[in-house]
């Protein structure tokens, strides 16, 4: 069986999502392949429709990641220290709480930004 590849799953209906991903491709030299929360391979990944709804999510690196711990990956994956080093730092808590509650709100209002 081959080794799967980080995939990021996203919400593919989501104009500011869509926005974000694209700004991610362009400005992050290490990118996972990117898949709409709508697509089959998503529906076959073992995430239920509630959780597809709720977050962006990595899979293929591990236990699935959702919301603020998927993006905290996609940082850890770059090659500048900045990005990974914020990657690390947005998984220790108490910013690991913090990251999480600010992703959740961010999601919350995405229709406003």
């Amino acid at each position: 069986m081959p080794a799967l590849k980080p995939t990021l799953i996203y919400d593919g209906d989501c104009g500011f999502c869509g926005r974000c991903l694209t700004w991610g491709m362009r400005h992050f030299m290490a990118f996972p392949k990117a898949i709409p929360s709508a697509s089959k391979e998503a529906k076959e990944s073992g995430l239920t429709e509630a959780q597809l709804a709720e977050s962006i999510w990595i899979i293929g690196a591990g236990a699935p990641l959702p919301a603020a711990k998927a993006v905290s990956f996609i940082l850890k994956m770059q090659p500048n220290v900045f990005w990974r080093a914020l990657g690390h730092i947005m998984s220790i808590w108490p910013i690991s709480f913090i990251a999480k509650r600010v992703y959740f709100w961010v999601a919350k209002n995405r229709g406003r930004l």
